[in-house]
């Protein structure tokens, strides 16, 4: 029979208590154990969620003669600041010849028209100290990988909105009888015509049809339109468009390039570009809007004051204004000479027959109540990867605190043609006013 001794017993809860510490140090995670924690294809899932989540990710990209809105190319060898060469063709214009007739001394040359794409090093990243994680309640590693993808789907939506929409503009048509943006008017709302226009725009400069492979293995040729959530608004208030979806569309289709698509109608796909609306940072590329950060009075004439009460000074609140122009803020129109990240500067009130009056803080500004809707064909813009989004990661503070985050090197542009125009894509710029003016 075993007889347990004081001694005895002394010692076994002496082992057992370090074991229960032991076990409790363990089970304390620590900034090193969280480095440690990182999946092998966390950066990888970083990249095909940003790609998911963006609005120019999957369904519109693919590899040359892919026949995709963006050709998506990559190139290892290249760093931040190095150009690639995008080559393109010209089409052959010759009839050839008939009959009997020579051929040799007939042929055409290969025409090529070539433009570069710059690679452009982008980092961000996310800390986090001991203290945090050990009270958080929610996987740390894969929120902050979220938070990154959503982070890079933005920043590729934005760098090339602003090289179609700013950098590389492609022909600019206007809505309606207007002719000019300062000429559109409350009957120059997006509708069924301004598909038919942007449509015969796109086909008479010789833009590319997309062209997908349907269930039926018939191939399907169309141009795509993005549109604002407020011409998504006026076209829907338009009964051609409603009766179109109501007898045709492209129902129970599994290609993923109609995924989202508002409808469809006369062998155009519409697509919505919904403004972001997250702490004071609003608008699009489709539509340029901010809030007042303060009130505005009607004796005003040098600045205004644009984004939350609390401002963080690296946020761009301005970002998809042009850098001159002319806004509106309730039925006032103000022009602008100049901006910050955070200020509309040399301005000019009563505008435009309006009359000058006093703004409420958080009143919408909108750029004068103008959309821009983006028709596109095949090759619209070509992106390209040098280096595909990578983990960096950071500890500071004597292990105290990790940042984790992504790398990569990547370029997009508009594709031109051997003459240096922009076929596959038109804008059209269209009247949109906000049916709810305080929202």
């Amino acid at each position: 029979m075993f007889t347990l001794t004081r001694s005895t017993f002394v010692r076994v809860w002496a082992w057992w208590r370090s074991l229960g510490d032991a076990g409790q140090t363990l089970r304390t995670t620590t900034i090193t154990q969280l480095d440690n924690a990182i999946p092998d294809l966390w950066d990888t899932k970083v990249r095909i969620d940003a790609s998911r989540k963006a609005f120019w990710g999957a369904r519109f990209t693919g590899g040359e003669g892919s026949n995709r809105p963006i050709i998506e190319r990559t190139d290892f060898t290249k760093a931040p600041g190095d150009t690639i060469r995008v080559n393109v063709l010209a089409q052959l214009l010759r009839a050839g010849v008939t009959g009997e007739s020579a051929l040799q001394a007939s042929e055409e040359r290969l025409s090529l028209g070539q433009f570069t794409v710059t690679l452009t090093l982008v980092r961000n990243a996310v800390s986090v100290t001991e203290l945090a994680q050990r009270t958080v309640n929610f996987d740390t590693v894969r929120a902050i990988g979220n938070m990154l993808s959503s982070w890079l789907s933005r920043r590729i939506d934005d760098d090339l909105w602003e090289q179609v929409l700013v950098t590389n503009i492609p022909t600019t048509i206007y809505a309606g009888n207007a002719t000019t943006r300062a000429t559109l008017g409350t009957d120059d709302t997006f509708s069924t015509q301004s598909i038919d226009r942007i449509k015969v725009a796109l086909q008479r400069q010789g833009a590319l049809p997309v062209k997908v492979q349907m269930d039926n293995e018939q191939e399907l040729e169309f141009f795509g339109i993005a549109i604002s959530e407020i011409d998504e608004y006026n076209l829907k208030g338009d009964a051609n468009w409603l009766q179109s979806q109501r007898e045709a569309g492209i129902r129970g289709d599994q290609n993923r390039i109609f995924s989202g698509a508002l409808g469809w109608y006369n062998g155009c796909v519409v697509y919505i570009h919904r403004s972001v609306r997250m702490s004071g940072y609003f608008g699009s590329a489709l539509r340029p809007e901010a809030r007042l950060q303060t009130a505005l009075n009607s004796s005003e004439t040098t600045t205004i004051q644009v984004g939350p009460s609390t401002q963080d000074t690296s946020v761009n609140y301005t970002r998809f204004f042009p850098t001159t122009g002319t806004i509106r803020i309730d039925s006032e129109q103000i022009a602008y000479t100049g901006k910050t990240n955070a200020t509309l500067t040399g301005i000019t009130r009563a505008q435009g027959g309006s009359t000058g009056a006093a703004h409420s803080a958080g009143a919408v500004i909108s750029l004068n109540n103008v959309s821009k809707a983006l028709g596109f064909g095949a090759e619209m813009a070509a992106r390209v990867w040098g280096l595909y989004p990578t983990r960096i990661r950071q500890l500071y503070d004597y292990e105290n605190e990790l940042g984790l985050g992504i790398k990569a090197y990547y370029g997009q542009r508009t594709v031109a043609d051997n003459a240096g125009a922009y076929p596959n894509a038109v804008i059209m710029e269209t009247y949109g006013a906000n049916p709810n003016a305080s929202i």
